[in-house]
Protein backbone atom coordinates (compact mmCIF):
# COMPACT_ATOMS: atom_id res chain seq x y z
CA UNK A 1 0.00 0.00 0.00
CA UNK A 2 1.27 3.15 -0.88
CA UNK A 3 0.17 4.89 2.11
CA UNK A 4 2.02 2.48 4.58
CA UNK A 5 5.07 3.04 2.31
CA UNK A 6 4.81 6.93 2.63
CA UNK A 7 4.04 6.35 6.15
CA UNK A 8 7.07 4.42 7.36
CA UNK A 9 9.49 7.09 4.96
CA UNK A 10 8.22 9.58 7.32
CA UNK A 11 8.84 8.16 10.38
CA UNK A 12 12.17 7.02 9.15
CA UNK A 13 13.38 10.40 8.37
CA UNK A 14 11.70 11.68 11.86
CA UNK A 15 14.04 9.09 13.63
CA UNK A 16 17.01 10.09 11.70
CA UNK A 17 15.76 13.87 12.65
CA UNK A 18 15.83 13.72 16.23
CA UNK A 19 18.99 10.87 16.48
CA UNK A 20 20.88 13.90 14.40
CA UNK A 21 19.41 16.61 16.92
CA UNK A 22 20.84 14.59 19.66
CA UNK A 23 23.80 14.00 18.49
CA UNK A 24 23.83 18.10 17.95
CA UNK A 25 22.99 18.40 21.34
CA UNK A 26 25.44 16.13 22.48
CA UNK A 27 28.57 18.34 21.31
Amino acid sequence: DLRLASQAAKKEVLDMQRGWLEEISNL
